[in-house]
């Protein structure tokens, strides 16, 4: 099951992908069959804007990781912490028995 989640998160990411490249494309070809016209004009500003929107996309997505991985983190030394704990208790219990 946790697999089958894997590949469909996967699947929409590639789709997402394959219909943006195509939207892309058929902007170009209108752009090339009518030049100086607002299609182009906003391909330019596309061209300008998109290494920062790339960027900020991948700074959240670290950010977002990190805060997973720290958060899993803590989980594990707490529990690392209670098992230290009660071993200790138990090696308490067997010195006084």
């Amino acid at each position: 099951p946790m697999a089958l989640h894997h590949v469909l998160r996967i699947g929409v990411v590639v789709g997402w992908a394959c219909v943006c490249t195509w939207f892309a494309a058929s902007l170009r070809v209108e752009a090339d069959r009518n030049p100086g016209g607002n299609i182009e004009k906003w391909l330019a500003w596309i061209e300008e804007v998109d290494i920062k929107v790339i960027g900020a996309l991948f700074t959240f997505s670290l950010v977002f990781r990190f805060n997973q991985c720290y958060t899993r983190w803590w989980m594990g030394r707490e529990q690392w912490g209670f098992l230290i704990q009660e071993s200790i208790d138990f090696a308490e219990k067997v010195g006084l028995w």
